[in-house]
């Protein structure tokens, strides 16, 4: 493993910063993957090759940024340029005549070039402070998989969006607010194109006066996915009753529609790739429960 991190202040203030990474590490693939017989696991039997431990491959990365942070104003600007490759990949593949058999096998590695850009600006100091900020991410992901057919390739271009507002007062009431989007492209070997895009929206007002301390959480999303849409809401609460300076009443209510009976019928799911791997998952039936404890200060 080596590892180069450089920083470089461009004032006395130590206001502007340029930073510059560098690291290679190397991997190996684990144990299990090295196991030529099947070996049987709750959910799914591994089918590895004893060659696969000898393949060590590098991962290495590059990223050069430039830092503004300004604390005494409230204000920060980031932005990051990076690049990360691998010159193998360990991938799992699905046998479609035993679906719980996974072949593991070593495929071309991944490219991945990104970009991140932050700002935070503190607002309204004098009617009602609120500190606001802004994320952009952009991220073109080259992987590849292997199928029946040998390796193929996989490109995946990704457009991340992120709004934060926090308020700060000294008043009873505050609010926190995100809202968040991802726009997804997948281009496969073979032509096909796959958008995916996703919203989220939470929305949550703070209450706290004397002995009592409240939040909740509106969450909301949707998601658009190969011509279908999906929407999923709920709330959280949790809240804190002070009944001494030592013993405090707690009430915490996780997807609290659900608790109430008002379930979600939409099979809200996303898909993601992950240097090659794919992963698929499903909130169709989140668990929502509710739990009242007492926390005492010894």
């Amino acid at each position: 493993m080596a590892n180069i991190n450089l920083d470089y202040f461009l004032d006395r203030f130590k206001k502007n910063r340029l930073i510059f990474n560098w690291g290679r590490t190397t991997q190996a693939p684990d144990v299990k993957s090295g196991l030529s017989q099947r070996v049987i696991s709750y959910d799914q039997t591994i089918l590895g090759n004893h060659q696969l431990l000898h393949d060590i491959y590098a991962i290495n990365t590059v990223k050069l940024g430039y830092l503004y942070d300004f604390p005494f104003k409230g204000q920060s600007f980031r932005i990051n340029l990076y690049r990360q490759h691998s010159e193998k990949a360990l991938v799992q593949f699905i046998d479609m005549t035993f679906p719980l058999l996974r072949n593991l096998k070593l495929v071309q590695g991944y490219r991945n070039v990104g970009l991140d850009v932050s700002y935070a600006q503190n607002l309204f100091k004098d009617q009602f402070p609120m500190n606001v900020s802004l994320l952009y991410n952009y991220q073109n992901n080259r992987s590849y998989q292997f199928s029946g057919a040998g390796e193929s390739q996989i490109k995946q271009r990704n457009h991340g969006y992120m709004l934060n507002l926090n308020s700060f007062s000294s008043g009873a009431i505050n609010i926190s607010m995100t809202l968040k989007n991802d726009y997804t492209r997948y281009g496969y070997q073979d032509g096909l194109l796959t958008d995916q895009n996703s919203l989220m929206i939470l929305l949550g007002p703070k209450f706290n006066h004397k002995r009592t301390e409240w939040k909740t959480m509106l969450k909301y999303s949707v998601i658009n996915s190969v011509d279908q849409r999906r929407e999923f809401m709920d709330i959280d609460l949790s809240s804190v009753y002070i009944i001494s300076k030592k013993l405090e009443l707690i009430l915490t209510c996780e997807n609290m529609l659900q608790n109430l009976g008002f379930k979600n019928n939409a099979v809200l799911s996303v898909f993601n790739n992950q240097n090659g791997i794919e992963n698929f998952q499903s909130f169709k039936n989140l668990v929502g429960y509710s739990a009242v404890g007492v926390k005492y200060r010894f």
